[in-house]
């Protein structure tokens, strides 16, 4: 869908996508104080595709301003996500809050805002072991207890 409108002020939410989908602006900045832009992360698909995630698309300069919300609604994996990009212009200002899901954050670039999955635990391969090993001062009592 794309929307182009000036003057354009919103104070209510923008969230691109029929589950997930893609939303292009143009005209005057579509972000207020007041304003929320919801995300929509449904897989690691990417952008549109039924397992993927929300992302919108805006023709000019922007200022971020308002509520970043993003809302998990499938299981996903550890990824970035691009959610808003810029075709021309750059990104200035931030969100003044946000609504992230556990181990999930953002980044702002000069043309884009990225959400990224990051998942805490740790994987290792069938064929590996960790073997833990003991701290210094174990190590000088058991030498010490040798001698």
């Amino acid at each position: 869908m794309a929307l182009s409108a000036s003057p354009f002020t919103n104070n209510g939410t923008i969230a691109p996508g029929l589950s997930p989908g893609i939303l292009t602006m143009t005209g005057s900045s579509p972000l207020s104080a007041n304003s929320i832009l919801s995300i929509e992360v449904a897989g690691n698909g990417g952008p549109g595709v039924s397992n993927g995630h929300d992302k919108l698309i805006y023709n000019s300069n922007l200022t971020l301003n308002g509520t970043l919300t993003v809302v998990e609604t499938a299981s996903t994996l550890q990824d970035t996500f691009s959610v808003l990009q810029l075709t021309s212009g750059t990104l200035s200002g931030d969100f003044v809050n946000t609504n992230l899901p556990q181990f999930y954050s953002y980044q702002i670039t000069s043309n884009e805002v990225l959400v990224m999955k990051i998942t805490s635990s740790l994987m290792c391969p069938a064929d590996m072991m960790v073997i833990p090993q003991p701290d210094n001062a174990r190590q000088s009592l058991m030498a010490s207890m040798r001698m």
